[in-house]
């Protein structure tokens, strides 16, 4: 079992997983794909061919190159091979989806369920109403308490046996209605399990299908400061007057906003807006303790706010790409 699970798993690739160090719904349980790379084999700019790391599991014999490389986005050197950290499958999962009249509801629900639950949560996701209402339209499909619902979490467990399982969600399926959930539908079989993650797996080709011009924020918070970051999204939602539907990897404040083109208004006059509250969004997450990206990288398109979220980090970053490549060769254009 590779616990390395990005959203996209359907089209993403390891290489690109690694050069990006993608998250996923897992992470709140199984860590980053950086947590699971034990080596790498990598062609440096000089054509040389190095490995970092490998098979043993421990290595404390100087710098650790390893987890320099994961997440350079290429500019350091191209992976050709990749050790890979694997643990048993689980015996069973259960999911727990899980409506609420309001967004501050569901989003101040998580960490009670994270820390008072009987285990630790394999996922914890989160769908606003918007993007519940496009996705499910785009799939044909639907969800219970649709209509009233104005916010989902979507929690997952893992376990040994159907007793812990249960155990586990009736307990956590308690927190939730305590904290004003409208209900609780528990899935512990393959179908009904599919039938929630399609929705979840899908909400960016969903929102696509209704506004090809935009794209997706990936910001990320201290899980602490998440429902300050979606009064923030609502604060400038309502101040561009645009819609802003949003997912998230809740459990680990990895927030996905995305603002969408009004009608009428040209692509051309919309991607500059959309920049703008792009921008916006990740200098405010940056500075209530977050960064610019949480999974999806840095590439082109966010180069410009790095060096004002990271002003130190940046100048020790070019020192550190000069090193391996000071012609410049290597994905060039990307993070800086």
């Amino acid at each position: 079992f590779y616990a390395g699970y990005p959203m996209s798993v359907e089209t993403s690739f390891i290489g690109g997983n690694i050069a990006t160090n993608a998250g996923g719904s897992k992470v709140i349980k199984y860590g980053n794909t950086g947590h699971h790379v034990l080596g790498l084999e990598v062609v440096l700019p000089t054509g040389e061919i190095v490995q970092f790391g490998g098979k043993r599991r421990k290595d404390s014999s100087g710098y650790n190159f390893v987890r320099l490389f994961v997440g350079s986005e290429g500019t350091l050197g191209v992976f050709t091979k990749a050790y890979l950290n694997l643990i048993p499958q689980p015996g069973r999962t259960v999911d727990l989806l899980v409506p609420f009249g309001s967004v501050q509801d569901a989003i101040y629900t998580v960490p009670k369920v994270i820390t008072e639950s009987k285990a630790l949560p394999t996922s914890v996701e989160f769908m606003d109403r918007l993007s519940v209402e496009l996705t499910t339209e785009y799939l044909g499909t639907g969800l219970p308490f649709q209509e009233k619902a104005n916010a989902y979490l979507i929690i997952q467990f893992d376990g040994r046996s159907k007793d812990e399982l249960a155990d586990i969600y009736e307990k956590a399926g308690k927190i939730c209605l305590d904290e004003g959930a409208l209900e609780v539908f528990v899935a512990d079989n393959p179908f009904t399990s599919e039938m929630i993650w399609r929705v979840r797996r899908n909400w960016l080709e969903g929102l696509r299908a209704f506004d090809p011009y935009s794209s997706t924020g990936d910001v990320v918070v201290p899980t602490s400061q998440i429902p300050k970051m979606m009064e923030e999204i609502k604060r400038i939602s309502e101040r561009y007057g645009v819609r802003i539907p949003c997912a998230a990897h809740v459990g680990d404040g990895n927030l996905h906003p995305y603002p969408m083109k009004p009608e009428g208004m040209s692509p051309e006059r919309w991607q500059r807006i959309m920049e703008e509250i792009l921008d916006e969004l990740a200098m405010i997450a940056s500075r209530l303790g977050g960064a610019p990206s949480g999974e999806h990288g840095i590439g082109f398109l966010k180069k410009n706010l790095l060096p004002r979220a990271k002003r130190e980090e940046v100048e020790l970053m070019r020192r550190v790409k000069g090193v391996f490549d000071p012609n410049g060769i290597m994905n060039p254009g990307k993070l800086f």
